[in-house]
């Protein structure tokens, strides 16, 4: 039992050990590593770390911390280097390159930039600015007082002193006053050419120069003579634009030129500016402008007719043997003389509309509608589709056209067509009385709004081109004279001069 005390003392010394050991190499540890955090939270550039040796300035010892970074300085005290130290090489993971210098460094001419702001007033930087994190306040402006210049000239009232001249450049004589015998101010003087004003700086740019006079010194000066101006002339020279003969010296405004002076009409010329009229026409002033040329009206031959069987609705005429009608057609068209009885086709038939009556017309116009008086007060067409609620059965039947059967069910014909023979026979057209026998009728030239002229032979019948007064200026000839029209809507008139 005693040895395996003696055998456990070791293992308790041991122990013993261990539990003092461990905390005093935990502490150092921990002192260690708290130093080197602190020393490793120390850039170079950081704030208070410019001009700083060694660790204070995030260098190396024997080191000490510039703007551009850590550089050799015996004055830090350390080793003497053999060769050209160079600054430690900042690991990029700790410290990567800086693009600005932070606040409390100092900004280099030429050198990186301030993170913030600048404050030039700080010094402690030398000839470098301090970089500093908020926008530095400028100074209290101080108010400086100037200091009141000496006047160089002297004021009006006072005496004139030697060597100074009088502000205002006038003077005059005070030898009891002013121990120079000259006091600034306003003093006159007299010349032949009238009063002035003595001057010690010299005359002004708008005076006169007289001399001396009777001024105690300097020079009399007079004031220049103003120049008389140039009244503007009430009318206009010869050659200038013009509108009215008032506006001319010469009272002649010709084709809007002031001129010397013009013919009065009735007199020879050559141009219109020779007329007071401004209108030189056929060699003679005139108090009106010749009239336009009138523009000879092609004769009716000259104007294509139409033929047989086109439209005669733009033009005047048809061939020799035709004749313009629109009797059965849908438009006007030149037709022969000797084929109006038979050549004009069937009538175009007209039928009633929906509700419209049909007793007059022989059919509905809508292809579904049936013309019926049942029920009704007078017959009507009426929808086929209504029939069984609105009317019981249609009554009427369509009638025969031209050329068709009116025998059989439809025993009726169209239009104005009557039953011959078993058959719808249009009616043999009746030509207008009168004819136009004879020889061709004279232009008619009475009515003031329209002239009739060139009579042609229309369906047996004269009938004369009408010609309206609708443009002004226009021209034409009725009644071998000729007329003009003064204004669209105006009279046909044979005086010239009113177009």
């Amino acid at each position: 039992m005693k040895r395996k005390a003696l055998a456990q003392i070791p293992l308790i010394l041991g122990l013993f050990v261990m539990a003092v050991a461990i905390p005093v190499a935990t502490k150092l540890v921990q002192q260690n590593q708290d130093t080197r955090n602190k020393a490793a939270s120390v850039t170079c550039g950081s704030s208070g770390t410019i001009s700083q040796c060694g660790s204070k300035g995030g260098c190396a010892t024997g080191y000490r911390c510039l703007p551009n970074g850590c550089s050799y300085d015996p004055a830090c005290g350390g080793f003497v280097p053999t060769n050209t130290p160079k600054p430690p090489t900042a690991t990029p993971t700790v410290n990567p390159p800086r693009t600005c210098i932070p606040d409390g460094g100092c900004r280099t001419v030429g050198g990186l930039p301030c993170c913030n702001y600048e404050n030039p007033d700080d010094t402690s930087c030398g000839t470098g600015i301090k970089c500093v994190h908020s926008k530095p306040i400028p100074p209290t402006s101080r108010p400086t007082s100037t200091p009141t210049p000496t006047p160089t000239c002297i004021q009006d009232g006072n005496c004139l002193l030697s060597g100074r001249n009088c502000c205002s450049g006038n003077m005059k004589s005070d030898p009891l006053g002013c121990t120079t015998g000259t006091r600034c101010g306003g003093y006159s003087c007299q010349t032949d050419a009238g009063s002035g004003v003595c001057r010690s700086t010299g005359c002004l740019n708008t005076e006169t120069d007289k001399g001396q006079s009777n001024c105690a010194s300097g020079r009399c000066c007079i004031p220049k003579p103003t120049a008389t101006p140039t009244v503007k002339p009430s009318c206009s020279n010869n050659g200038v634009t013009c509108s009215i003969n008032s506006q001319c010296c010469s009272n002649h405004c010709v084709t809007g030129i002031c001129v010397a002076n013009c013919s009065a009409n009735g007199t020879t010329c050559t141009i219109d500016m020779q007329c007071c009229s401004s209108h030189c026409v056929a060699g003679k002033c005139s108090a009106t402008a010749a009239s336009p040329t009138p523009t000879k009206k092609p004769s009716p031959t000259s104007v294509p007719c139409a033929t047989t069987g086109q439209s005669c609705t733009t033009r005047q005429c048809c061939t020799t043997a035709d004749v313009c009608t629109d009797e059965g057609l849908s438009y006007p068209r030149c037709v022969p003389r000797n084929q109006i009885p038979t050549y004009i086709p069937v009538p175009t038939i007209s039928c009633a509309k929906s509700g419209q009556a049909c007793s007059t017309k022989p059919c509905c116009e809508p292809y579904l509608d049936v013309c019926t008086d049942e029920g009704l007060s007078y017959p009507r067409c009426v929808p086929r589709s209504q029939i069984p609620t609105y009317i019981p059965v249609p009554t009427q039947m369509p009638c025969a056209v031209t050329g068709g059967s009116c025998s059989s069910s439809l025993g009726c014909c169209a239009m104005s067509d009557k039953c011959t023979s078993g058959k719808c026979i249009a009616p043999t057209p009746t030509l207008p009385s009168g004819g136009c026998s004879g020889s061709k009728p004279a232009d008619k030239c009475t009515d003031p709004k329209t002239l009739y002229i060139n009579a042609q032979c229309v369906n047996n019948q004269w009938d004369w081109n009408e010609q309206l007064c609708n443009s002004a200026g226009r021209k034409e000839s009725c009644g071998g004279k000729e007329y003009c029209c003064p204004s669209a809507g105006g009279a046909w008139t044979t005086d010239m001069a009113k177009c």
